[in-house]
């Protein structure tokens, strides 16, 4: 999972670079942040927990420190990740500046969320899957299906393309993201699975990084230039 965490940090901060003032890259930025805090959680469970365990640097003050931590990053994860994927899918829409109520919008998806707080894990579990499922299911698929829509009715070239790139590397990876976080430890009682969104993980990270090469990806472009060395030497000369 340290590929998850350094892949999708990566490209959140080199999107948030590249345009911090434009609201859907900030939005797009954050879902790349709560998910990599995910692999960040892993990460202390799996490797730095045992790295410092194997050493005996593992003191009781530490542990409770890794472990205050590792919970941290997995609420943000569980917690964030529908939030930031569904405002981004929003934001993102071509109607949405001409929703009058947008503004209170951001605020009004956030209760759920808050609301969360109110409600007492099971032992053992990191977040109350019944009523995070409840409220998480929605908002993933309200925002794959605000991504698709707006692809389909682009009518300009240029734009539907940019729009299908966007949607081929968020909504596979959420769709997957909504069955292996949610619905499979919610209603099968299997919490191990998603250990494999890591591959899906790549399959965006590669989806953003090749588009950025060759067309652009949410305003980043990625371009490598061949510097013919012979025609330096001779400008040098």
């Amino acid at each position: 999972m340290l590929f998850v965490l350094i892949g999708l940090w990566t490209v959140g901060l080199l999107l948030l670079v590249t345009d911090p003032k434009r609201l859907t890259t900030r939005w797009i930025s954050s879902i790349a942040f709560t998910g990599g805090s995910g692999g960040l959680s892993a990460v202390i469970a799996d490797q730095v927990v045992p790295y410092l365990l194997e050493r005996q640097w593992l003191t009781e003050p530490v542990a409770q420190l890794l472990a205050n931590a590792e919970l941290i990053a997995s609420r943000i994860c569980y917690y964030g990740l529908p939030y930031t994927f569904l405002m981004f899918a929003i934001v993102y829409h071509p109607n949405y500046p001409l929703w009058t109520w947008r503004k209170w919008l951001p605020w009004a998806l956030l209760l759920p969320l808050a609301g969360t707080f109110l409600f007492e894990p099971k032992p053992n579990d990191p977040i109350p899957y019944g009523y995070v499922t409840f409220w998480a299911t929605p908002y993933i698929l309200t925002g794959i299906g605000l991504l698709l829509t707006a692809a389909y009715r682009e009518r300009n070239s240029f734009l539907r393309r940019s729009r299908f790139l966007v949607a081929a590397a968020a909504a596979p990876t959420l769709f997957f993201a909504l069955f292996t976080l949610y619905l499979f430890p919610t209603f099968l009682g299997i919490y191990e699975l998603w250990r494999y969104n890591a591959w899906v993980i790549a399959f965006t990270i590669a989806v953003i990084i090749g588009s950025s090469f060759r067309y652009g990806f949410m305003g980043l472009q990625i371009s490598i230039q061949n510097q013919k060395l012979d025609y330096t030497l001779r400008a040098i000369t």
